[in-house]
């Protein structure tokens, strides 16, 4: 493979990585609104249902460290 096969592959590679990054800055800042969110609801009315699902929700795929 020439030099120039190899840096398209590495610049490949690299910007999926980079991609993957930003998802998972997305994911975490998803996660941090969805908590806010949960935690006003949860402020507003202590036993609303939608905080309770929201906050389950997060825990159950690992977005928020359960406390």
């Amino acid at each position: 493979m020439s030099s120039m096969g190899r840096t398209f592959i590495k610049d490949r590679v690299s910007a999926r990585k980079a991609k993957r990054g930003a998802d998972h800055i997305r994911i975490t800042e998803l996660a941090a609104l969805v908590e806010q969110l949960a935690q006003a609801l949860e402020d507003a009315s202590p036993d609303h249902q939608l905080a309770s699902n929201a906050r389950q929700y997060l825990l159950q795929t690992n977005l928020i460290n359960q406390d």
